[in-house]
């Protein structure tokens, strides 16, 4: 995957995020709360998605070698 749409996906979970954070501090409804949380969720997953790649290459090439 092309470095700029790894970026591009990265961006959108942090406007993801920081919606869910005015959200929370305009209403402190427990709603809020839930999204913030779902928010959260959503980045650290991308960002683990999206960061690893490379990593993910090296060892399944390694496995497809010794077979």
């Amino acid at each position: 995957m092309l470095k700029h749409a790894r970026v591009a996906i990265l961006m959108a979970a942090l406007i993801t995020l920081a919606a869910a954070i005015v959200d929370l501090v305009r209403s402190k409804v427990e709603a809020s709360g839930r999204a913030l949380k779902t928010a959260l969720v959503q980045y650290s997953t991308m960002k683990k998605i999206y960061a690893a790649p490379t990593d993910l290459r090296k060892v399944s090439g390694r496995q497809n070698q010794s077979w």
